[in-house]
């Protein structure tokens, strides 16, 4: 099941999209949905770092040290979970 950081509604959505892009006849399953969207994720790593470092300086003016590495810590293990699995799941 697709999760999107605890929000259960937002599974749907990205079920219903992957199910529209196998659809279109360019992929032939979720897992290269997946693998093109990471794909091109990563041609935008310059990009996704300072997203990145922007979420943890928020967070931490925000909330604090803890809640930061907290923040963190849930995003790296959501990546963890997509680069072993091809898609977010449950946990």
């Amino acid at each position: 099941i697709l999760t999107s950081l605890g929000e259960t509604n937002a599974s749907g959505h990205w079920e219903a999209f992957i199910k529209s892009q196998i659809d279109t006849g360019r992929y032939s399953s979720a897992s290269e949905v997946v693998r093109d969207a990471l794909r091109h994720m990563e041609e935008c790593t310059p990009r996704a770092k300072q997203d990145l470092m922007n979420i943890g300086r928020y967070t931490l003016k925000m909330w604090g040290h803890q809640q930061r590495n907290i923040s963190l810590k849930a995003i790296f293990k959501r990546f963890d979970l997509i680069s072993d699995y091809g898609y977010l799941i449950d946990v």
